[in-house]
């Protein structure tokens, strides 16, 4: 008898993964969630021109390369294919480096951003202030997966601190599979106490941030040198400003699973004297990996396999207690909502997909991901539920060329 409900468990699962895909085109061809797609290089020459020629909601393919910092002040998606760069250059008026993506929305919608390197450097020569990886505010959802984020290095003999990874007024943000780092402080002479700060991993103090298999880390403090001068003596430890690494995570709420969140490292100080010679001062402390009011440890049972590749395999493993247990989907992951067990859904309730399938150990299924083309740039969020220990954490993944 067991056996038996143990087949119809293992046949439902290969229907099971043909309605997923069934869903999901249905999905992807919804126009509230899908305007179509475009194409940089093809369609248009610029991802910012692709921003600008294109109506809410569209998914702008990239196709590899290294482009200028951008504005978005409509909801899209940006997929990589392969992955491109974002290297900011430029600078506003008060000659502030803009970030390399600059929010700037309608107070509403959502920005996802796909298999992308963003990174800049500043120097004092050109910059008052380096910028952020990602910057801005105006949406209501960030989400970032299969990414490496980096605010901009300071660079120099002045007063310039390093940019965030992440520094947005928006109220929830996805990091999933992706790498966000603070710039780093690397200027090497000051006088006086005082050094810039390095720029934290991911500065939202509003907040919820929800961080599944990502490594945040803070920028470094500089290795200093004070010039000791004749009004100037050398500073002793404990009058150093800004000496500690930034923090990994500022945030109201944080939600992580299988992730890393680590303050960037203390400054090693000394003196470079009049008499010519360099005397240590001291090394300050790391900075705080978490900054919030608010952590919960989402409990690792759920594990995928990275970014939805057209026409190959994908799996999913889940470890559960009970069996059989439930397979959630949906195609956004929205704001967490917490149940009356204690555990959390971040899955939208109006377009659920609920399957019956194996619990008890450790299972997995290989899904075989279809070759349409309309898929790329639907975002796919997956959890389980296991009646005796609850919602296990999501896994997000979005299809990809």
């Amino acid at each position: 008898m067991a056996g038996d409900f143990r087949g119809r468990l293992v046949k439902g699962l290969h229907s099971m993964k043909r309605m997923i895909w069934l869903g999901l085109l249905a999905l992807a061809s919804a126009p509230a969630l899908l305007a179509g797609q475009v194409h940089v290089p093809g369609d248009f020459a610029t991802i910012q021109a692709a921003i600008d020629n294109s109506p809410s909601g569209t998914v702008i393919i990239v196709h590899g390369g290294k482009h200028g910092e951008i504005v978005v002040d409509r909801q899209l998606t940006l997929v990589g294919d392969p992955s491109f760069t974002i290297e900011a250059a430029g600078w506003d008026p008060n000659w502030h480096q803009y970030p390399g993506v600059l929010l700037n929305g309608p107070g509403t919608g959502e920005v996802t951003i796909v298999r992308a390197v963003i990174a800049s450097t500043a120097f004092t020569s050109t910059y008052a202030a380096a910028g952020a990886g990602i910057a801005g505010h105006g949406f209501q959802r960030l989400r970032v997966l299969h990414c490496d984020v980096h605010g901009s290095d300071a660079w120099g003999d002045e007063s310039l601190n390093g940019g965030a990874g992440i520094e947005v007024d928006v109220a929830n943000i996805l990091i999933e599979d992706s790498t966000v780092t603070g710039g780093d402080n690397r200027h090497d002479v000051f006088g006086g106490g005082w050094a810039p700060p390095p720029g934290a991993g991911v500065k939202a103090p509003g907040s919820t941030v929800t961080l599944l298999d990502s490594t945040v880390t803070g920028g470094k403090a500089p290795g200093t040198a004070f010039a000791e001068l004749p009004y100037n003596p050398c500073p002793v430890c404990s009058g150093i400003q800004n000496g500690e690494g930034a923090a990994g995570v500022i945030a109201n709420r944080l939600f992580h699973a299988n992730s890393t969140v680590a303050g960037g490292a203390g400054g090693t100080f000394e003196c470079f004297t009049m008499s010519g010679t360099f005397v240590p001062i001291c090394t300050l402390p790391a900075g705080p990996g978490v900054v919030a009011n608010q952590q919960v440890d989402l409990h690792n049972a759920l594990v995928g396999s990275g970014p939805l590749l057209l026409n190959s395999s994908w799996n999913l493993s889940w470890t559960t207690v009970g069996n059989p247990v439930l397979l959630l989907l949906s195609a956004h992951a929205p704001y967490p909502l917490q149940l009356g067990d204690g555990s959390w859904l971040f899955l939208s309730t109006t377009n659920l997909l609920v399957f019956v399938v194996p619990g008890g150990g450790t299972n997995t299924a290989v899904f075989a991901v279809p070759a349409s083309a309309s898929l790329v740039g639907t975002t796919v969020a997956f959890q389980v539920y296991d009646p005796p220990a609850g919602l296990t954490r999501p896994v997000a993944a979005s299809v990809v060329p």
